[in-house]
This record gives structure tokens, sequence and C-alpha cells, in this order.
């Protein structure tokens, strides 16, 4: 459900054929945009905004002490001050599919479809439960 009224961007048209679902995943709490009041659309989204989006949207918490969760990575240097708590509510809620490397969380790489679509698959089983 809706937790607030819709951003408004500088860099979304009234006429972009995507701003319903943009006001919809800012409005459900999914997506913020960025600090600057700029949404970016068509910037190649890196897997560390799309787990962003998903714990946000869901409310994920952290249970256990961050670092002791976020140590199974090798590449946890990468995940920036701002966002490991939700990685790490993220990674205890079983949200992350790896393609065989677990112990690598790949932060910066760009998010392809199907990794998206795993994403959100899990997500989803994650919030029907």
């Amino acid at each position: 459900p809706p937790k607030r009224s819709p951003l408004k961007f500088s860099d979304i048209k009234a006429d972009n054929r995507a701003l319903v679902a943009i006001n919809k995943a800012t409005q459900t709490g999914f997506m913020n945009g960025f600090p600057d009041g700029r949404f970016i659309p068509n910037r190649p989204i890196p897997r560390l905004q799309v787990l962003l989006a998903l714990a946000s949207g869901l409310n994920l918490q952290p249970k256990a002490p961050i670092n002791q969760t976020l140590s199974r990575y090798r590449d946890a240097d990468k995940i920036p001050k701002y966002a490991t708590d939700e990685i790490a509510a993220a990674t205890e809620a079983g949200l992350l599919v790896n393609d065989g490397t677990p112990d690598l969380l790949n932060p910066n790489q760009i998010t392809t479809r199907a990794e998206a679509a795993a994403l959100v698959y899990e997500a989803l089983q994650r919030s029907s439960q």
C-alpha cells in the first residue's frame, strides 16, 4: 500500500510511459530516486540498488550483527556504509541469488533482467510468507 505521496523528479516528464510505475514504486517505498531530485530512469541499475529497493520496500531489518552477516562476502568492503543495514537484512531474508559464487555480492555489477526477475521473485516469496 502507498506510504507517501508520489515523488516529483526533475528528469521525469508527465508524458513518460513509466510514470505510473515510478509513482507506484516511490509511493510504496521501494524506490526513492537520487538525493539531487532525479530518478535517472534509463541508467543501468547496479545489484546494490536493486537490493536496497527490495529491502526498503519490504521494510526488512537486520536481526544479527551487521558485520557478522556481511562477513560471508569477500567483497563486503565494496558495500557503501549507507547500505549495510539493508544488504544485511536482504541477506538474512534470503533475497540474494548468486550464480555459484555465494561468497561474492558483486554490489556494483549491473543487474541483468534475469537477475532482477530472480530477486523480485525471492522478494515476492518472502512477502507472501
